[in-house]
C-alpha cells in the first residue's frame, strides 16, 4: 500500500474530551464516521504495484505487477472508440443489445455513422476472437468490440440502423422540397401579374428601342430582366424599372406586389432538380443493396429489414412520381419563357426571376419613400 504522510496525534491527546478526535462513546473507541469506507475499494485505489526481485545472471531486476486493465487496441483506435462510447449513459452490453435488435431509436444518424467508421477490421476481429484471457479485465473499447463481434452479422445490423434513420431524414427533406418546386413552377406560369409586368416591359422597351435592331421585339429572355435597371432615364435616380412601377402604381396597383403572387419562388430558387434526382437515386441504390444483403441475414433480422424495404419502396415511388411531374412542369415553363428545356436549369431560372422581383419591389419602396419625403416637405 502507498503511505499517507501525516504526523500522528498521541492517543492520550486525541482521546481528551475536548479533542476533535474524541469518540462519542467509550474513551478507547476509535472514531466511526457516518459515511462508510469500503476497505477493498481503498486497497484497490491505493495499492502499490508489487515488486518482485528475480535473480538473473547473478543480479536482481524489478518486475512491475501486471496491470489489471488489458489493452488490445492501438492507442488511436482505443481513444476513438472510448470517445464514441462516452456519448451514451449505457453499459457496453446495452449498446450492443441495440445493435442486436436493430433498434435505431436510441441513437442519432451521426452516432450511427460514427459507429460504422469505427467497426473493427478483419485483423482486429481475429485478434479479439483469439483472446482467451479474463474478459472482465478488458479495457472499455476492447470490451465493447469483444461483445459486438459476438453478434451475428453486426456490420449489416449497423448498416440497417443507419439506413433507417437516413431514409427517414431524407424523406423528410425531399417530400417538401419536391412540393415546393412543383408549387413554384405552377405559381410562375399562372401568375397574371408577372405576365402583365412582362408585357408592359416589352411595350416600353420597344418604344425606347424604336426602329433599331433591338426594337420591334415579340418577347425577351428571362436573363434580360436584370439588365433593365441599366436602362437609365433622363431624370436622376430613375431607371426603366422605376418607370414601370410608376405606371403600374398609377393604373393598376395590384401589379406592385409580385411576391404576394409567388410565395414559393424564393424556396424554389434554392432547389436543384438535378440534386433531388441524385438524392433519390442514391437512396434507391442503398435500399437495393440492403435488400440483396438481407437474403443472407439472420432470421431475427430478416422480418425487420423486409418490412423496412417494403415501406422504403413505397416512399421512393412517391418521390419518383413527384420528379416525373416536375420534369413535365419544367418543359412547360421552358416553353412558357421560350427557353430550351434540355438546357434549362430551373433553379437558375427562379434565381433570375427572384432577383428581378426583388429589384422591382425595391423600386416600389423607393417611390413610396419619395412620396413620403415630398409630403413631409410640403407640410414643413
Amino acid at each position: 500500500m502507498r503511505k499517507v504522510n501525516w504526523v500522528k496525534v498521541p492517543r492520550s491527546v486525541a482521546t481528551k474530551p475536548t479533542a476533535l478526535w474524541h469518540p462519542s462513546t467509550k474513551d478507547d473507541e476509535k472514531v466511526e464516521p457516518r459515511v462508510s469506507v469500503d476497505m477493498e475499494t481503498v486497497e484497490d485505489l491505493f495499492s502499490r504495484a508489487e515488486v518482485v526481485k528475480k535473480a538473473k545472471g547473478g543480479g536482481e531486476e524489478e518486475v512491475a505487477a501486471r496491470p489489471k486493465v488489458i489493452s488490445l487496441l492501438d492507442q488511436k483506435a482505443s481513444l476513438n472508440v472510448n470517445i464514441f462510447l462516452r456519448q451514451f449513459k449505457r453499459e457496453n452490453g446495452a449498446i450492443v443489445a441495440l445493435v442486436q435488435e436493430g433498434d435505431s431509436t436510441q441513437m442519432d444518424i451521426d452516432q450511427l455513422k460514427a459507429l460504422e467508421k469505427l467497426l473493427p477490421d478483419s485483423d482486429t476481429v481475429e485478434m479479439l476472437k483469439g483472446f482467451s484471457g479474463d474478459s472482465s479485465k478488458l479495457g472499455l473499447a476492447e470490451d465493447f468490440f469483444h461483445k459486438l463481434i459476438a453478434v451475428k452479422q453486426y456490420p449489416l445490423r449497423v448498416t440497417f440502423m443507419t439506413l433507417t434513420l437516413e431514409f427517414r431524414d431524407k424523406m423528410a427533406d425531399l417530400r417538401p422540397a419536391i412540393a415546393v418546386l412543383q408549387d413554384a413552377i405552377q405559381e410562375v406560369v399562372l401568375c397574371e401579374a408577372l405576365r402583365e409586368v412582362f408585357y408592359i416591359t416589352l411595350l416600353t422597351g420597344n418604344i425606347i428601342n424604336g426602329g433599331g435592331r433591338a426594337g420591334d421585339a415579340y418577347g425577351f429572355t428571362v436573363s434580360s430582366l436584370n439588365k433593365l435597371k441599366d436602362t437609365r432615364a433622363n431624370k436622376p435616380r430613375m431607371s426603366l424599372i422605376h418607370y414601370i412601377t410608376q405606371i403600374c402604381e398609377e393604373q393598376d396597383p395590384q401589379l406592385l406586389k409580385l411576391m404576394d403572387h409567388l410565395p414559393h419562388l424564393e424556396g424554389g430558387a434554392k432547389l436543384s432538380q438535378d440534386y433531388l434526382t441524385q438524392q433519390i437515386k442514391e437512396l434507391a441504390t442503398k435500399i437495393k443493396d440492403l435488400e440483396k444483403k438481407c437474403k443472407k441475414a439472420p432470421d431475427d433480422m430478416k422480418s425487420k429489414v423486409t418490412a423496412f424495404v417494403k415501406d422504403a419502396h413505397r416512399g421512393l415511388d412517391e418521390l419518383s412520381e413527384g420528379l416525373k411531374n416536375i420534369e413535365k412542369q419544367v418543359k412547360e415553363i421552358a416553353d412558357y419563357f421560350c427557353e430550351d428545356p434540355k438546357k434549362l436549369k430551373i433553379e437558375e431560372l427562379f434565381s433570375e426571376l427572384l432577383a428581378f422581383v426583388r429589384t422591382y419591389e425595391a423600386a416600389v419602396e423607393v417611390r413610396k419613400e419619395k412620396r413620403a419625403k415630398n409630403k413631409r416637405a410640403y407640410f414643413e
